[in-house]
């Protein structure tokens, strides 16, 4: 008894909230670690993504002189958006998934 849109924005968004944060919170994640990507596609060092500084704090000769705990610290520095991110959605993340394998 209700028009297209009321029912497409009482219906159909609610619905949709789940799903679409789980493409978020991937699609998040995939572009936060891609690294070929943005070492080839920025121009100057000082604009490159967290992934790449990653990348060079090990160095050229991997093991030989690598700074470990300086890469280890990197390293949680660079995943703590991706953290922060899943934990505050975390709940449309399980009802996301949820509602993928109900689906199947």
């Amino acid at each position: 008894g209700c028009k297209d849109l009321r029912a497409y924005w009482n219906i159909f968004v609610p619905i949709s909230i789940p799903a679409a944060a789980v493409v978020f919170l991937f699609q998040f994640t995939w572009v936060w670690n891609d690294l070929l990507f943005g070492l080839l596609l920025t121009a100057s060092p000082e604009s490159r993504p967290i992934m790449v500084g990653l990348a060079q704090l090990q160095g050229f000769r991997a093991g030989v002189g690598t700074n470990i705990p300086g890469l280890m610290g990197g390293a949680i520095v660079a995943s703590v958006p991706t953290v922060v991110l899943f934990i505050l959605l975390r709940r449309y993340f399980i009802q996301g998934l949820a509602l993928q394998t109900a689906g199947e």
